[in-house]
Protein backbone atom coordinates (compact mmCIF):
# COMPACT_ATOMS: atom_id res chain seq x y z
CA UNK A 1 0.00 0.00 0.00
CA UNK A 2 1.17 3.72 -0.55
CA UNK A 3 0.91 5.96 2.12
CA UNK A 4 -2.49 7.48 1.20
CA UNK A 5 -4.02 4.24 0.91
CA UNK A 6 -2.64 3.53 4.40
CA UNK A 7 -3.95 6.14 6.04
CA UNK A 8 -7.45 5.61 4.48
CA UNK A 9 -7.05 1.57 5.60
CA UNK A 10 -6.17 3.17 9.15
CA UNK A 11 -9.18 5.35 9.04
CA UNK A 12 -11.45 2.20 7.77
CA UNK A 13 -10.45 0.08 11.23
CA UNK A 14 -10.67 3.49 13.38
CA UNK A 15 -14.09 4.00 12.43
CA UNK A 16 -14.60 0.77 13.08
CA UNK A 17 -12.99 0.24 16.21
CA UNK A 18 -15.17 3.55 17.84
CA UNK A 19 -18.19 2.33 15.97
CA UNK A 20 -18.38 -1.04 17.65
CA UNK A 21 -16.81 0.51 21.24
CA UNK A 22 -19.77 3.58 20.89
CA UNK A 23 -22.02 0.46 20.33
CA UNK A 24 -21.43 -1.31 24.00
CA UNK A 25 -20.99 1.57 25.74
CA UNK A 26 -24.50 2.58 24.25
CA UNK A 27 -25.68 -0.98 25.12
CA UNK A 28 -27.38 -2.57 29.27
CA UNK A 29 -24.43 -4.73 29.46
CA UNK A 30 -21.02 -3.79 31.42
CA UNK A 31 -19.31 -7.28 30.68
CA UNK A 32 -20.14 -6.79 26.61
CA UNK A 33 -18.23 -3.36 26.93
CA UNK A 34 -15.61 -5.03 28.69
CA UNK A 35 -15.39 -7.52 26.23
CA UNK A 36 -15.35 -5.35 23.46
CA UNK A 37 -12.49 -3.51 24.88
CA UNK A 38 -10.23 -7.16 25.44
CA UNK A 39 -10.86 -7.37 21.87
CA UNK A 40 -10.03 -4.29 20.69
CA UNK A 41 -7.09 -2.63 22.81
CA UNK A 42 -3.99 -4.51 22.28
CA UNK A 43 -2.56 -6.43 25.66
CA UNK A 44 -0.07 -3.75 26.47
CA UNK A 45 -2.36 -0.40 25.87
CA UNK A 46 -2.46 2.52 27.55
CA UNK A 47 -5.39 4.71 28.39
CA UNK A 48 -4.97 8.34 29.31
CA UNK A 49 -7.75 10.42 30.79
CA UNK A 50 -7.39 14.01 31.22
CA UNK A 51 -3.77 13.47 31.83
CA UNK A 52 -4.95 12.72 35.59
CA UNK A 53 -5.44 9.21 35.19
CA UNK A 54 -3.75 6.67 33.67
CA UNK A 55 -4.98 2.61 33.29
CA UNK A 56 -1.61 0.42 31.79
CA UNK A 57 -2.81 -2.98 30.45
CA UNK A 58 -5.77 -4.53 29.04
CA UNK A 59 -7.41 -5.04 32.36
CA UNK A 60 -7.40 -1.64 33.79
CA UNK A 61 -8.34 -0.23 30.69
CA UNK A 62 -11.47 -2.25 30.69
CA UNK A 63 -12.24 -1.30 34.28
CA UNK A 64 -12.02 1.71 33.28
CA UNK A 65 -14.59 1.89 30.97
CA UNK A 66 -16.73 -0.83 33.32
CA UNK A 67 -16.64 1.85 35.94
CA UNK A 68 -17.44 4.86 33.34
CA UNK A 69 -20.49 3.32 32.21
CA UNK A 70 -21.05 2.28 35.93
CA UNK A 71 -21.29 5.80 36.65
CA UNK A 72 -23.02 6.74 34.03
CA UNK A 73 -25.50 3.71 33.27
CA UNK A 74 -27.77 5.74 30.98
CA UNK A 75 -24.37 7.08 28.82
CA UNK A 76 -24.77 7.40 25.24
CA UNK A 77 -21.64 7.85 22.84
CA UNK A 78 -21.95 9.73 19.93
CA UNK A 79 -18.72 9.32 17.70
CA UNK A 80 -18.76 12.88 15.30
CA UNK A 81 -15.42 13.04 13.14
CA UNK A 82 -12.52 10.42 12.91
CA UNK A 83 -9.16 11.67 11.24
CA UNK A 84 -6.12 10.22 10.17
CA UNK A 85 -2.81 12.40 10.33
CA UNK A 86 0.77 12.41 10.61
CA UNK A 87 1.71 13.54 14.36
CA UNK A 88 4.67 13.88 16.72
CA UNK A 89 4.27 10.54 17.44
CA UNK A 90 3.83 9.26 13.62
CA UNK A 91 0.49 8.31 12.43
CA UNK A 92 -2.46 9.34 14.81
CA UNK A 93 -6.09 8.62 15.04
CA UNK A 94 -8.16 11.61 16.53
CA UNK A 95 -11.87 11.63 17.19
CA UNK A 96 -14.62 14.01 18.37
CA UNK A 97 -16.92 12.22 20.20
CA UNK A 98 -19.72 13.77 22.73
CA UNK A 99 -20.89 11.94 25.81
CA UNK A 100 -24.69 12.38 27.17
CA UNK A 101 -26.64 10.77 30.14
CA UNK A 102 -26.74 11.59 34.26
CA UNK A 103 -24.06 10.60 36.63
CA UNK A 104 -25.10 8.36 39.53
CA UNK A 105 -21.57 8.43 40.99
CA UNK A 106 -18.69 11.88 40.24
CA UNK A 107 -17.09 10.50 37.65
CA UNK A 108 -16.63 14.02 36.17
CA UNK A 109 -15.86 16.19 39.38
CA UNK A 110 -16.78 19.10 37.81
CA UNK A 111 -20.31 17.84 36.73
CA UNK A 112 -23.01 17.41 39.44
CA UNK A 113 -24.52 13.75 39.96
CA UNK A 114 -28.23 13.11 39.51
CA UNK A 115 -28.52 15.55 36.40
CA UNK A 116 -28.48 14.81 32.66
CA UNK A 117 -25.17 15.99 31.40
CA UNK A 118 -26.30 16.64 27.03
CA UNK A 119 -23.76 16.38 24.80
CA UNK A 120 -20.08 16.52 26.21
CA UNK A 121 -17.60 16.87 23.80
CA UNK A 122 -14.67 14.46 24.06
CA UNK A 123 -11.41 14.47 22.05
CA UNK A 124 -9.59 11.54 21.84
CA UNK A 125 -6.37 10.48 20.21
CA UNK A 126 -5.11 6.63 19.92
CA UNK A 127 -2.58 4.82 18.28
CA UNK A 128 -2.97 1.32 16.69
CA UNK A 129 -0.56 -1.46 16.51
CA UNK A 130 -0.13 -3.65 12.69
CA UNK A 131 -2.93 -5.56 14.23
CA UNK A 132 -5.70 -3.09 13.87
CA UNK A 133 -6.08 -2.72 17.79
CA UNK A 134 -5.70 0.23 20.18
CA UNK A 135 -2.32 0.81 22.38
CA UNK A 136 -2.90 4.00 23.24
CA UNK A 137 -5.89 5.88 24.07
CA UNK A 138 -6.22 9.29 25.21
CA UNK A 139 -9.10 10.97 26.18
CA UNK A 140 -9.74 14.76 27.49
CA UNK A 141 -12.84 17.06 27.33
CA UNK A 142 -12.84 19.94 25.22
CA UNK A 143 -15.18 22.59 27.01
CA UNK A 144 -13.29 26.01 27.23
CA UNK A 145 -15.36 27.17 24.12
CA UNK A 146 -18.65 26.28 25.73
CA UNK A 147 -18.44 27.08 29.51
CA UNK A 148 -21.76 29.05 29.55
CA UNK A 149 -23.20 26.07 28.68
CA UNK A 150 -21.60 24.03 31.88
CA UNK A 151 -21.61 27.00 34.49
CA UNK A 152 -20.62 24.01 36.94
CA UNK A 153 -17.19 23.82 35.56
CA UNK A 154 -16.22 27.39 36.68
CA UNK A 155 -17.13 26.55 40.04
CA UNK A 156 -14.88 23.62 39.81
CA UNK A 157 -12.10 25.07 37.53
CA UNK A 158 -12.47 27.65 40.74
CA UNK A 159 -11.84 25.19 43.94
CA UNK A 160 -9.35 23.09 41.73
CA UNK A 161 -7.41 25.97 40.45
CA UNK A 162 -4.02 25.27 42.54
CA UNK A 163 -4.39 21.75 42.22
CA UNK A 164 -4.91 21.40 38.46
CA UNK A 165 -2.03 24.26 37.73
CA UNK A 166 0.59 22.09 38.19
CA UNK A 167 -0.11 19.45 35.91
CA UNK A 168 -0.13 19.30 32.39
CA UNK A 169 -3.93 18.76 31.41
CA UNK A 170 -4.96 21.19 34.08
CA UNK A 171 -2.43 24.25 33.45
CA UNK A 172 -3.87 24.10 29.76
CA UNK A 173 -7.88 23.33 31.07
CA UNK A 174 -7.47 26.75 33.03
CA UNK A 175 -5.96 28.69 30.25
CA UNK A 176 -8.47 27.50 27.76
CA UNK A 177 -11.11 28.98 30.59
CA UNK A 178 -8.81 31.93 30.97
CA UNK A 179 -9.93 32.46 27.16
CA UNK A 180 -13.04 31.58 27.40
CA UNK A 181 -15.14 32.55 30.45
CA UNK A 182 -16.62 35.71 31.62
CA UNK A 183 -14.58 38.10 32.69
CA UNK A 184 -15.47 37.96 36.63
CA UNK A 185 -14.62 34.34 36.28
CA UNK A 186 -11.83 34.88 35.33
CA UNK A 187 -10.66 37.29 38.15
CA UNK A 188 -11.99 34.60 40.48
CA UNK A 189 -9.85 31.93 38.54
CA UNK A 190 -6.96 34.10 38.87
CA UNK A 191 -7.63 35.17 42.39
CA UNK A 192 -6.69 31.36 43.82
CA UNK A 193 -3.45 31.86 42.98
CA UNK A 194 -3.31 34.84 45.17
CA UNK A 195 -0.58 33.85 48.59
CA UNK A 196 0.93 31.51 45.53
CA UNK A 197 2.51 33.52 42.81
CA UNK A 198 6.19 32.71 44.17
CA UNK A 199 5.92 28.82 44.35
CA UNK A 200 3.84 29.28 40.89
CA UNK A 201 5.95 31.50 38.64
CA UNK A 202 8.09 28.54 39.27
CA UNK A 203 6.29 25.44 38.42
CA UNK A 204 6.68 23.98 34.67
CA UNK A 205 3.07 24.01 34.35
CA UNK A 206 1.59 26.64 36.31
CA UNK A 207 3.94 29.47 35.35
CA UNK A 208 1.92 29.32 31.37
CA UNK A 209 -1.19 29.84 33.77
CA UNK A 210 0.04 32.84 35.66
CA UNK A 211 1.06 34.37 32.11
CA UNK A 212 -2.38 33.99 30.72
CA UNK A 213 -3.71 35.71 33.00
CA UNK A 214 -1.19 38.57 32.86
CA UNK A 215 -2.34 38.78 29.28
CA UNK A 216 -5.92 37.94 29.87
CA UNK A 217 -6.67 40.68 32.74
CA UNK A 218 -6.53 43.71 33.72
CA UNK A 219 -3.16 44.84 36.01
CA UNK A 220 -5.72 46.23 38.61
CA UNK A 221 -6.84 42.52 39.29
CA UNK A 222 -3.59 41.38 39.21
CA UNK A 223 -2.35 43.47 41.64
CA UNK A 224 -1.02 40.57 43.64
CA UNK A 225 1.71 39.00 41.41
CA UNK A 226 3.86 42.04 41.35
CA UNK A 227 3.58 42.45 45.49
CA UNK A 228 4.47 38.83 46.20
CA UNK A 229 7.42 39.02 43.96
CA UNK A 230 8.73 42.12 45.17
CA UNK A 231 12.24 41.42 47.67
CA UNK A 232 13.04 38.64 45.20
CA UNK A 233 12.61 40.16 42.23
CA UNK A 234 16.45 39.72 41.10
CA UNK A 235 16.19 36.24 42.17
CA UNK A 236 12.93 35.62 40.14
CA UNK A 237 15.11 37.61 36.95
CA UNK A 238 17.86 34.75 36.90
CA UNK A 239 15.22 31.93 37.35
CA UNK A 240 14.73 30.20 33.92
CA UNK A 241 11.12 30.10 34.44
CA UNK A 242 9.91 32.92 37.17
CA UNK A 243 11.58 35.07 34.47
CA UNK A 244 8.91 34.91 32.43
CA UNK A 245 6.76 35.69 34.90
CA UNK A 246 8.76 39.23 34.68
CA UNK A 247 8.96 39.36 31.30
CA UNK A 248 4.89 39.50 31.20
CA UNK A 249 4.28 41.95 34.21
CA UNK A 250 6.82 44.56 32.55
CA UNK A 251 4.94 44.14 29.23
CA UNK A 252 1.18 44.23 30.66
CA UNK A 253 1.11 46.61 33.45
CA UNK A 254 2.01 50.11 33.87
CA UNK A 255 5.23 51.44 34.36
CA UNK A 256 3.76 53.50 37.54
CA UNK A 257 2.75 50.35 39.15
CA UNK A 258 5.99 48.82 38.63
CA UNK A 259 8.00 51.48 40.58
CA UNK A 260 9.24 49.08 43.08
CA UNK A 261 10.36 46.12 40.25
CA UNK A 262 12.14 48.26 38.22
CA UNK A 263 13.68 49.39 40.66
CA UNK A 264 15.13 46.06 41.95
CA UNK A 265 16.35 45.32 38.35
CA UNK A 266 17.83 48.60 38.11
CA UNK A 267 19.70 47.82 41.37
CA UNK A 268 20.62 44.43 40.33
CA UNK A 269 21.61 45.40 36.59
CA UNK A 270 24.82 44.59 36.53
CA UNK A 271 24.87 40.99 37.60
CA UNK A 272 21.38 40.57 35.46
CA UNK A 273 22.77 41.60 32.66
CA UNK A 274 25.58 38.86 32.32
CA UNK A 275 22.81 36.62 33.17
CA UNK A 276 20.96 34.45 30.55
CA UNK A 277 17.47 35.19 31.76
CA UNK A 278 18.17 38.49 33.70
CA UNK A 279 19.16 39.83 30.50
CA UNK A 280 15.97 39.31 28.59
CA UNK A 281 14.54 40.65 31.69
CA UNK A 282 15.93 43.81 31.18
CA UNK A 283 15.49 44.05 27.81
CA UNK A 284 11.62 44.59 28.51
CA UNK A 285 12.00 47.74 30.99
Amino acid sequence: LDEEDALEALHRVASSRMALLAGAMNGDSVDILRQTVRERFAPDCSLIWQESFEAHGIEETAAWFATLKQALPDIHMDVRRVEVEHGKRGVSVSACVALSGTQTQPFFPMFPVGELLSMLPIQVAQEYDSDGRITRDSCHLCIAGQLSRFPSVVDWLVESAPALAVRDEGARMLQEAMEGAKDDDKVTIARQFEGRVWDASADPNANFVLQTCLVQLHPQDLSFVAAELEGRVAEAAKHSIRSRILERLLEQFPAEDLDSIVGELVAAARTLCRNAFGNFVLQRV
